[in-house]
């Protein structure tokens, strides 16, 4: 009986040890697979914190390119704003270019005080053509009709007209009937008195010796008002094709020479004879440019004084002297 026993005591002692054995292989096995699963996870880990990563960075990229969108339409927005501001240059240009030609085509008038243009009787004259009409009208419909091969011929008609008839000449020039030149006429007359107080207002008379000078400072904001002022009597009087027409024409600067208020003028009146010289010097200091001017010349006669076209700045100091009467 203890035979049969040990050996089932042994028996049992040598499975109890290879279940043993087989228990720690089998931890073994399941340790290794936990070690790979807590090396898979660590990986997981990574591999998301790196996801997370991308997509931080995606949205810094979904960002900048909203911004560069943003940018895009900005410069889109400059870009089309400078062809338009350029496209407003080349026809400024065009304008001055055309406004040049006719200048030394036509010359610049002086205008005086009054419902005639000032001009120097001793002015040298206008080369013209050898064909252009002697009579007035006949010479401004002389270039009417050459302006319709040439615009830049409606500014020399303009100011033709303007030697003709004044602000009503120009109404010709633009298709007015009678009854419309006589009104543009009438309001141009209405219209100077302000023009002259405001340049009044910002004139410095001096004598010094025998010279009288006139210093007349810019003034920009009420020569604008001016403008816009004037701008609207001529579109109540003009339709819209003969308004057209009156800026081709550069109209305005034939019934006011210079845009007003943008300039700052010094000039200079001696007594000469029976006449009195004038040297006269501008400087734009407003508005698109700095352009400069100088004129000199005499107006000679009787009554010069009184055709000077700054006669409404002088002093009764300045007129005596000009005049050559001592004053009491």
């Amino acid at each position: 009986m203890s035979k049969p026993r040990t050996v089932l005591t042994a028996a049992l002692m040598v499975f109890g040890a290879g279940f043993v054995v087989a228990m720690l292989g089998l931890l073994w096995l399941v340790g290794q697979d936990l070690a790979q699963l807590k090396k898979g996870r660590s990986d997981l880990t990574e591999q998301l914190k790196r996801v997370e990563e991308g997509t931080k960075e995606v949205g810094k990229l979904r960002e900048e390119l909203q911004q560069a969108n943003g940018e895009r339409a900005k410069l889109a927005a400059a870009v089309e704003a400078a062809t338009k501001e350029a496209a407003a240059l080349r026809g400024d240009l065009a304008a001055i270019e055309a406004r040049l030609k006719a200048v030394e085509e036509a010359g610049r008038p002086k205008l005086g005080v009054g419902l005639t243009p000032f001009k120097p009787p001793d002015a040298p004259p206008v080369p013209a053509p050898a064909a252009e009409p002697a009579d007035a009208k006949a010479n401004v419909d002389f270039w009417l009709e050459r302006a319709k091969a040439n615009p830049a011929h409606v500014a020399i008609a303009a100011r033709r007209a303007f030697f003709w008839k004044g602000a009503a000449g120009l109404g010709y020039v633009v298709g007015l009937d009678d009854a419309g030149q006589a009104k543009l006429q009438n309001a141009y007359d209405e219209f100077l008195p302000k023009v002259a107080a405001a340049e009044k207002a910002h004139a410095k008379v001096t004598l010094d010796g025998e010279t009288v000078r006139l210093d007349i400072a810019a003034y920009p904001e009420e020569g604008e008002a001016l403008r816009n002022e004037w701008g609207k009597i001529v579109a109540g009087i003009l339709t819209p094709e003969q308004t057209g027409l009156y800026k081709r024409g550069a109209m305005e600067t034939v019934l006011f020479e210079r845009r007003l208020g943008d300039y700052e003028q010094a000039v200079t009146l001696v007594k000469e004879g029976m006449g009195v010289k004038y040297d006269i010097r501008g400087r734009r200091r407003v508005g698109l440019g700095t352009g400069t001017f100088q004129s000199s010349s005499t107006v000679s006669g009787d009554g010069a004084v009184n055709r000077l076209p700054w006669r409404h700045l002088l002093t009764d100091e300045a007129i005596a002297k000009l005049r050559g009467v001592a004053q009491p």
